[in-house]
């Protein structure tokens, strides 16, 4: 079932989004997350996987997905702002054949003892989801 959405989100989302991916290898990695994981809750399904025969996701939306996928492998992020992005993608769908999620899982790895147990609780959840088996030399 997909998020309810209002209309304005759209308007606003794809008027902002193109200016966001322009100047994305500039921002932060937590407003990286920010940005990719609103953008996901406005475009993408509840369950993630595939958009076939779910609603179009716009092109500007796509290009910011994929500009980013490099730019998340390359910088180091916080425990909460890998949450976010591990959601962000596994909600669009996007990002499971470049090795994104097996490097938020190794990520993880070095990062569990120090994160919050919220934020360990979150990567738990998708990162299987997404078919990462880089956590699975962390499970007994």
């Amino acid at each position: 079932r997909p998020w309810p959405r209002h209309p304005a989100s759209y308007i606003w989302m794809l008027s902002l989004l193109p200016m966001c991916t322009r100047v994305l290898q500039h921002i932060d990695p937590p407003e990286l997350a920010s940005v990719a994981l609103a953008a996901a809750e406005v475009f993408g399904t509840p369950q993630g996987g595939s958009h076939a025969g779910a609603m179009h996701v716009p092109v500007p939306v796509l290009e910011f997905f994929h500009t980013a996928v490099p730019l998340v492998m390359s910088r180091f992020m916080s425990g909460q702002a890998l949450a976010e992005v591990a959601s962000a993608f596994l909600i669009m769908g996007i990002g499971r054949q470049s090795g994104l999620f097996e490097h938020i899982g190794y990520q993880t790895l070095i990062l569990a003892r120090t994160m919050a147990p919220s934020t360990l609780l979150l990567l738990i959840r998708d990162l299987p989801a997404a078919g990462c088996r880089a956590c699975d030399a962390a499970v007994p």
